[in-house]
């Protein structure tokens, strides 16, 4: 059964400041650890690796937004330790409610985040005490620019695959496929998403962060490479 699946009931949302909060990577990560699940405010605060009273100040936002709610309140010694939910494990935001102009704005715009992640996450796997420097050369599909340590003039990334290097990786490639090719691939790339998933530990400190994108170039932007080919004498 997938996540999708498995939603029951889905909530329309209509506050453009709840809105907001979802669609925004910075706001929407206070939000996640009581997705379909039941937390208190501490622990969520240990999930996310942030203060108490800054989780406290979001739980508090996220409540008078009619995002999560008080699920259950333990009494006790002390103050009652509350338990928080979404209000629903599914949530539908019309698209006219979201401020950017475009599907394609949206999506950029969720996706920096995510892309400064990864960018960061590859200079710390060749960190050291080094400047850098960039090559620029031909792929045989146009101009291609990798960055490079200056301590290790002749490094490739495919160093990143020895047993002690850590698990980084990164490819932005243009493949000329058939159609039956490009299916293929496809499929091969959910499959092993899938099968690595399943290998998921929610106990492991160490996170990773994967980005997985496949489509068929737009016209013009095919145009634009094949132009810079012929520029460069191709």
């Amino acid at each position: 059964m997938t996540a999708y699946d498995s939603v029951q009931t889905w909530h329309h949302v209509q506050s453009p400041d709840a809105v907001r909060v979802l669609l925004s990577p910075r706001d929407a990560r206070f939000f996640t650890p009581f997705l379909g699940r039941e937390r208190t405010l501490s622990e969520a605060a240990a999930v996310l690796g942030v203060r108490r009273d800054t989780m406290l100040y979001r739980v508090r936002q996220l409540l008078a937004l009619e995002l999560i709610e008080v699920v259950s309140v333990q009494r006790g010694r002390g103050r009652p330790v509350k338990r928080y939910r979404s209000v629903s494990d599914g949530f539908v935001v019309g698209f006219q409610a979201a401020q950017e102009a475009t599907v394609l704005e949206l999506f950029l715009t969720r996706d920096a985040a995510q892309r400064h992640g990864l960018g960061e996450g590859l200079l710390c796997a060749i960190a050291g005490e080094h400047g850098w420097h960039l090559r620029i050369y031909s792929d045989g599909a146009g101009l291609y620019w990798e960055a490079a340590p200056d301590d290790q003039p002749g490094w490739q990334k495919e160093e990143l695959l020895r047993p002690n290097a850590p698990a980084a990786w990164y490819t932005n490639d243009q493949l000329r496929l058939s159609q039956d090719d490009a299916k293929a691939l496809q499929r091969d790339l959910a499959t092993l998403l899938l099968r690595y998933r399943q290998k998921h530990q929610p106990d492991v400190e160490k996170v990773h962060t994967l980005q997985l994108g496949l489509a068929p170039l737009h016209a013009p932007l095919l145009q634009e490479r094949q132009d810079e080919q012929e520029d460069d004498g191709g």
